[in-house]
């Protein structure tokens, strides 16, 4: 009896133990899931939010972005978002409780600083964990930006009720071994009868003289048993898992900010059936949700480049077509072009489950291809003219055609003047190319407005004499002074002048004036020239613009002087204005800020 009664202590100290550890296995357990499961979704979400430059989004676009982010993140395990640009400042932050500032400078280093995926764990000063996944962002083999998003760890709770479940189980069959024991010895040791496992198969016979022993080695046979039994489960719900991956994507709420993108994004499964569409796509196909979701690829797609494009990618092997397709939409929005792009999303295993089609609206590039064309036609033709003039002149000379004086005189001069011409417009060339690719800088310095004043009028006062033209100052009593490039600003200037003088009939007036406001200094050039048709005074200061005019026609110029001023006004942050009337000339406006320079 004495024997029995240690036998049934030992037994309690089993039960509490396993009561304690079984919950502690399961727990764990289960943390250890969860944090496989956080990686998983976190390097999905940061793979996708890294499919293109969300660094460029424009500021209506960030606002749609982190409203999205913040009604998916409700569930309070997306506890950061932030996109860096490749300086590493911040383009987008989303940060509800301001977690981003307990991240350690290591990570954010980390993060920064190395390429490809990275993924790092933390803990705050108040003891929550987190994991920060950080993916760079590549455009045209250099790093654009760098998208950082961390999740949330959840603190699981050792006493919730799942984990007490199989120890509560366990502690009801060993309460039912212990009645059972109990029964079986108020019955003076009973010989049991087989005890039945729920497989068919049986345990050994228990003996009189070991009872005990018996009832806890039948007890650990089954415990296996159950063991084995949940071991099969597990390995089934991982199988099942990866079946129930892409259901899992579908829903996720991440989806819902794909909507707020400016390029069209469309997931189509391995089965050719669309599953997700944006807004940006469905507008350019002329289709609405319920017309595409869960239908095949040829059902939702009637745009015949768009379908030739899906159908050439299923037939390249790789996971991204890197130069794309273009295409227009005609019946939606004829005027834009667009570039399809197509790439594959797999899973850890490497197999394809998603396809991902995306199109990008490419028209400013193609407006940008065709302004260069027509600039180097344009220098084409502007250059051809004068050669073409100097070779002809210049053939007759040496071919001795010309013997007469005056008309050998009168060769040399168009030689002369050709030649100055093709210097000044090569010259304007080297200017506009340097406004162009931003080396065209402002060497500032104080500037007295009456040195501009004078130095202008000189320029152009012979060619105004010839034409018997007055050119009048308007000034104050005392000059005010800018700060800025004189001779920029004096080039400019004689643009302007240069046009009123040559683009006036002769016995015409100009009147150049100065004027001063509190912050700004204003140039004022008034004519009494040709004047400007309202239809040509939005495109005066494009490159290489001349009005259809004739009598703007009949004087030589490039087209790029006044494109060349209005480069110029921007460098020194001012404003250049126009306002003009056929027959009765123009008025430009140069508005400057003041300088608060010193004279030294």
């Amino acid at each position: 009896m004495k024997k029995t009664k240690l036998v049934i202590l030992a037994l309690f100290f089993f039960v509490i133990v396993g009561i304690v550890l079984i919950p502690y296995a399961q727990f764990k357990k289960e943390t250890l899931k969860e944090v496989k499961r956080i990686k998983e979704r976190g390097q999905s979400l940061v793979g996708m939010m890294s499919l293109s430059s969300t660094a460029h989004l424009e500021s209506k676009s960030n606002n749609s972005f982190l409203r999205e982010l913040s009604q998916n993140a409700a569930n309070r395990e997306i506890a950061y978002c932030i996109i860096q640009n490749d300086e590493n400042k911040t383009v987008i932050l989303f940060s509800p409780e301001n977690i981003h500032e307990q991240v350690p400078d290591i990570i954010k280093n980390n993060s920064l600083f190395k390429y490809g995926l990275i993924i790092q764990d933390f803990s705050t000063s108040e003891g929550h964990k987190f994991i920060e996944f950080a993916k760079p962002v590549f455009k045209d083999g250099k790093r654009v930006s760098t998208v950082r998003l961390g999740l949330k760890v959840p603190n699981k709770n050792f006493f919730s009720f799942e984990n007490y479940i199989l120890p509560a189980q366990i502690l009801f069959f060993i309460l039912l071994a212990l009645v059972l024991g109990y029964y079986w010895t108020l019955l003076i040791f009973k010989r049991l009868d087989r005890i039945k496992i729920n497989d068919g198969s049986s345990l050994k016979d228990i003996n009189s003289k070991n009872d005990i022993q018996g009832m806890i080695k039948n007890l650990e046979d089954y415990l296996s048993h159950m063991k084995n039994k949940m071991n099969t489960a597990d390995s089934q719900q991982e199988k099942l898992e990866s079946h129930l991956k892409l259901s899992q994507f579908e829903n996720n709420k991440l989806f819902t900010v794909f909507n707020a993108f400016d390029f069209g994004i469309i997931l189509i499964d391995g089965r050719d059936m669309v599953f997700f569409i944006n807004t940006y796509f469905l507008d350019l196909l002329g289709k609405t949700h319920d017309d595409s979701i869960d239908y095949t690829v040829d059902e939702v797609i009637e745009h015949e480049d768009l379908k030739s494009f899906i159908q050439q990618q299923n037939l390249v092997e790789g996971h991204h077509d890197a130069n794309g397709m273009e295409m227009r939409f005609e019946e939606t929005n004829p005027e834009k072009f667009y570039r399809a792009f197509s790439s594959n999303i797999t899973d850890a295993e490497g197999a394809v489950f998603v396809k991902l089609i995306m199109m990008e609206n490419i028209s400013k590039e193609k407006e940008a291809e065709k302004s260069q064309q027509d600039f180097v036609n344009h220098i084409a033709h502007e250059l051809r003219t004068p050669l073409t003039n100097i070779k002809a002149y210049n053939e007759m000379m040496m071919d001795g055609e010309i013997k007469n004086a005056e008309m050998q005189k009168e060769f040399f001069n168009t030689i002369n003047d050709e030649t100055n011409r093709l210097a000044k417009l090569i010259s304007s060339i080297l200017e506009l190319a340097e406004t162009e690719i931003g080396q065209l800088a402002a060497k500032k310095d104080m500037v007295k407005t009456d040195w501009l004043l004078e130095g202008c009028i000189e320029a152009v006062e012979a060619v105004a004499k010839e034409k018997n033209m007055i050119i009048e100052r308007k000034v104050p009593d005392n000059f005010p002074k800018i700060s800025g490039d004189k001779e920029m600003l004096k080039s400019a200037l004689i643009n302007i002048l240069g046009n009123a003088v040559k683009y006036s009939p002769e016995n015409g007036t100009i009147t150049f004036a100065i004027k001063e406001t509190d912050q700004m200094v204003v140039f004022e050039i008034n004519d009494t020239g040709y004047g400007i048709d309202d239809r040509d005074i939005p495109h005066i200061f494009e490159k290489f613009f001349r009005s259809e005019n004739d009598q703007v026609l009949n004087e030589s110029g490039s087209g790029l002087g006044l494109a060349i001023t209005a480069e110029i006004i921007k460098i020194h942050d001012g404003v250049i204005e126009v306002q003009s009337e056929l027959g009765k000339g123009s008025r430009f406006t140069i508005t400057i800020p003041k300088g608060d320079l010193l004279i030294g």
